[in-house]
């Protein structure tokens, strides 16, 4: 999903915008246009690459897809593999009104291959490692795209989907590291479930889990060789309230509720984030009397060793004791 964009283009004047950049891959767009915010709702598009609206532009012959529509409709298209993908309003037909456009984009695209074979190659490494630290029955790891900027666990399996679309408005937001912070919302879904925790539903009890997993895997050794560029628990979460703040629509959340939506509204999210920012330990001392019974002994040996904020090294202690009596 693309930002959407608002644009006002004057009379007998064209207005080009990027709906596509191009990532070496020809992309399959919906691109959503609503003018009914004009006076006059009939409305012309053009969609061009890069060269062909420059000639477009210029009042040239292009070759280009146009389009008549009328209020809003949803046009198919092609988003080019390189260069930009431009729509154009064309406002040039009138005399003396201006036009309101509201245009959306959603592409479906395939990545090539060797950066798929480098997503799956980390993913797995990634999980890895995760397997080294925590006891856990082994559960699915997906990018997906769902339609929307999601992401799940499932009741049968804790099988995690990160829909592919969050990921994208994550980065092009400049917030990256919410994707990880929204993982570990999903694991406090998965691990519980998988662990046999009552609360594993629990909306609320999935982002405390996160914040004071992120807290207490910052004991486990780093397997990146420069790991200068991995962020802090603080910075996660940090981005994740960055992230919850650009997608706060309250009428829209509450509505949600009224019908049965389980998630809390965005700002009671970004509030119990930051409570947790302002004093950490104490959400983490809440957490450890269920996450350390389920780390490995390589999980616990090394939160002793470099214990995070807010460790029981106490509890870590007594748990490697029952293991091994000797």
């Amino acid at each position: 999903n693309f930002p959407s964009q608002t644009i006002t283009v004057t009379a007998g004047k064209k207005r080009a915008v990027p709906i596509w950049g191009g990532v070496g891959s020809v992309a399959e767009l919906t691109v959503t246009i609503d003018s009914r915010k004009s006076t006059f709702t009939d409305l012309r598009v053009v969609i061009c690459n890069d060269t062909q609206m420059q000639i477009f532009m210029a009042d040239g012959t292009a070759s280009c897809k146009s389009y008549n529509i009328d209020g809003v409709a949803k046009i198919p298209t092609t988003g080019f593999a390189t260069g930009k993908t431009w729509l154009i309003v064309d406002n040039g037909g009138s005399l003396l009104t201006s036009k309101t456009a509201t245009i959306s984009a959603y592409g479906l695209f395939n990545f090539p291959d060797a950066q798929k074979t480098e997503m799956i190659s980390g993913m797995e490494n990634g999980l890895e490692e995760f397997y080294k630290y925590v006891e856990v029955d082994e559960f699915d790891l997906n990018i997906a795209p769902c339609g929307n900027s999601n992401a799940f666990s499932t009741r049968d399996g804790g099988h995690i989907t990160m829909c592919s679309e969050l990921v994208f408005d994550a980065v092009i937001k400049g917030i990256p590291n919410a994707v990880e912070g929204i993982l570990g919302h999903e694991l406090g879904h998965t691990l519980p479930n998988l662990w046999g925790s009552p609360h594993f539903a629990n909306e609320k009890a999935a982002d405390e889990f996160a914040a004071a997993f992120l807290f207490i895997s910052e004991s486990f050794p780093s397997t990146v060789q420069d790991d200068s560029d991995t962020a802090s628990a603080e910075e996660v979460i940090r981005d994740l309230i960055k992230y919850f703040t650009s997608i706060s629509n309250i009428s829209s959340e509450a509505q949600a509720a009224l019908v049965g939506g389980q998630h809390p509204l965005s700002v009671q999210r970004i509030n119990n984030l930051e409570n947790i920012l302002l004093s950490p330990r104490f959400f983490i001392e809440r957490w450890t009397g269920e996450i350390y019974p389920n780390l490995t002994d390589a999980g616990l040996k090394a939160i002793i060793a470099d214990p995070h904020v807010g460790a029981d090294i106490e509890l870590a202690k007594k748990i490697l004791s029952s293991r091994s009596p000797d």
